[in-house]
């Protein structure tokens, strides 16, 4: 079942981040994308009980376009940058859902996820 969630995750944000990014641009990135990240692969995974295989999941997806569309300099780094930083959304996500809820650990992972970006991106 986790494997359904990380693939549904995976769909929806890649539906909704290219419509987003196709509307706002780059800053969508930094500002919204973090959002629709998050809420897609926390709600997924809650659904099959699989919020860290999800995260994870997504982290690996994001390493393979990742690794394919980055400099060779530096596509190595922002794979394993990927894979690290959608497992500590998961887990962050995880602990935050199993002692508060499903809403603040989205909001939580969101918010450290747009704070990423912002700094990776700048």
């Amino acid at each position: 079942m986790w494997i359904l969630s990380g693939m549904a995750g995976i769909v929806v944000a890649y539906l909704l981040n290219s419509a987003v990014v196709k509307r706002y641009g780059e800053r969508a990135v930094i500002y919204i994308v973090p959002f629709i990240e998050e809420s897609s692969k926390t709600v997924f995974g809650y659904m099959t009980s699989s919020i860290l295989a999800s995260h994870f999941m997504f982290g690996i997806a994001e390493a393979v376009n990742d690794y394919t569309k980055a400099s060779y300099k530096i596509n190595g780094r922002a794979a394993v940058l990927s894979i690290l930083s959608h497992s500590i959304f998961g887990v962050i996500s995880y602990v935050l859902v199993e002692k508060v809820n499903l809403f603040v650990a989205i909001l939580s992972a969101s918010l450290l996820h747009l704070l990423w970006n912002r700094f990776m991106l700048r």
